[in-house]
């Protein structure tokens, strides 16, 4: 599955760079991932290796940013399982506020990242609100959790 992502990626970072008439990434392009039942399982808390290992390939080509829908009270935590996992080279990480909607704080925390001067250009989660049109998005629906399907691409 692995693969799968890289080639995903490669493939729509170079049509982008193409269209932009650029030879390298923007210092300011990031790609988004999401931690439960993307980086991390939620039922088990195990490590997803096949995301674990895109995370890391990515991390080397753009910068990456993490945004959760866990609530804030839990920052400490979820750094601390982040770092336990060996997921620290990260430019930020985004908590839902407490009390917040979970349906609209991913709008929320990707509006705030842009305000900091990023660029969005993907993201990989498993919920539709992770994502935003016109980005990359690999989408890890049910049936990839399932271990049934490939996660669905969204443009």
């Amino acid at each position: 599955m692995f693969n799968f992502f890289k080639n995903i990626f490669n493939n729509y970072i170079n049509k982008l760079l193409k269209s932009m008439k650029l030879n390298k990434i923007p210092d300011k392009w990031i790609f988004i991932f999401d931690i439960d039942d993307t980086l991390i399982f939620e039922k088990d808390e195990k490590l997803n290796k096949d995301v674990f290992k895109f995370y890391n390939y990515v991390k080397n080509k753009i910068k990456v940013y993490i945004i959760t829908n866990r609530s804030d009270k839990s920052r400490d935590v979820t750094k601390q399982e982040l770092f336990y996992n060996k997921i620290k080279d990260y430019i930020g990480l985004k908590l839902r506020k407490v009390n917040e909607n979970p349906l609209i704080s991913k709008i929320r925390m990707r509006n705030e990242v842009e305000k900091e001067g990023y660029c969005i250009v993907g993201c990989i989660g498993d919920q539709i609100v992770d994502f935003k049109k016109g980005m990359l998005g690999i989408y890890l629906n049910k049936n990839y959790l399932n271990n049934n399907d490939y996660p669905k691409i969204i443009f």
